[in-house]
């Protein structure tokens, strides 16, 4: 699973709309669903960090999409 599919997962799972979300984290709708999306690259470490909480994810998962995220760095980065 990638980071925004791994995103929109566990937003859902909690019942919160893409709207509501990204409201709360202080961004753009477009921008959060870009990132959902794979157009966009993970947000800012703080970004991140505002997203496991409002998530309310376990250490396990808080890994799970930081590890994702550097997953999608890295790819990005062998591209160009």
């Amino acid at each position: 699973m990638n980071f925004g599919e791994f995103i929109k997962q566990k937003r859902t799972e909690k019942g919160l709309n893409l709207r509501k979300l990204a409201e709360r984290m202080d961004i753009a709708p477009a921008y959060l669903s870009d990132i959902e999306k794979g157009k966009r690259n993970s947000p800012s470490p703080e970004k991140m960090s505002n997203l496991a909480e409002l998530l309310e994810l376990t250490e396990q998962a808080t890994k799970e999409l930081e590890a994702a995220a550097q997953i999608r760095v890295e790819v990005e980065s062998h591209d160009g």
